[in-house]
Formats: structure tokens, C-alpha cells, sequence
């Protein structure tokens, strides 16, 4: 693995604005992203890590009957919540599926969507 940047932006537009430069990468639970680095699949100049925004760690239900989940919303936590495993019963049952346990409590639903 090469020499990076790691940078842990304190704000959403912080990370944004750190992320669009050429060769960035945002971390959040991991479970991908190092192990591609790892493999010399991937190699980002620098590592966004988003890991510490708690307005992204959230899954809020909408006035239209919607949901808005957020980047860093675990998989098991997704997949267990009663309302959201009710209202959408197959991702739910997707999420349980895709992967083992120890995964599912790592990994991110933005980790999930930005997969290779």
C-alpha cells in the first residue's frame, strides 16, 4: 500500500469540498475501500474519513412517507429497524443476506453504493 493523505474534515461541506480533489476517496466503515488499498486495487492520494459526522449516521423518516438514510447508517442497523424493515421488507432482507454479521456491523450504506 502507498503513502497517502488522511484527512477527517470536522463538517459535511468540509468533506465535500476535500473529497472533489483528484485521487480522493471518503472512508467510512472501511470494510471495502482498505481492502482494495490493501490489495493495490485502489490507491486514493487521500482518504476522506467521514466516520465522525453524526448527521450522516441517521435514517429519518419523511412527511411524504419516505425515508432519508444516511451515509454512514450501518447495514445491521438498517436492516433491524423495525419501521424502515416494515416499510421496505426486501432491502431489508436484501441487507441480511449480503453479507456475514461481523460485515453487516461494519459496513455503511454509503460504503454499500460507492462499491467498486
Amino acid at each position: 500500500m502507498r503513502d497517502f493523505d488522511y484527512i477527517r474534515p470536522a463538517t459535511i461541506p468540509d468533506a465535500i469540498a476535500a473529497a472533489a480533489e483528484p485521487g480522493s476517496a471518503y472512508l467510512a466503515g472501511g470494510t471495502n475501500l482498505l481492502d482494495l488499498m490493501k490489495g493495490g486495487i485502489t490507491s486514493p492520494e487521500r482518504v476522506v474519513d467521514i466516520s465522525r459526522l453524526p448527521e450522516l449516521n441517521r435514517i429519518e423518516r419523511l412527511d411524504d412517507g419516505g425515508v432519508r438514510i444516511g451515509a454512514l447508517v450501518r447495514n445491521a442497523n438498517l436492516a433491524y429497524d423495525p419501521e424502515f424493515a416494515k416499510s421496505y421488507p426486501a432491502v431489508a432482507e436484501a441487507l441480511l443476506s449480503g453479507a456475514s454479521a461481523q460485515l453487516r456491523n461494519a459496513a455503511t450504506v454509503g460504503g454499500n453504493l460507492l462499491q467498486r
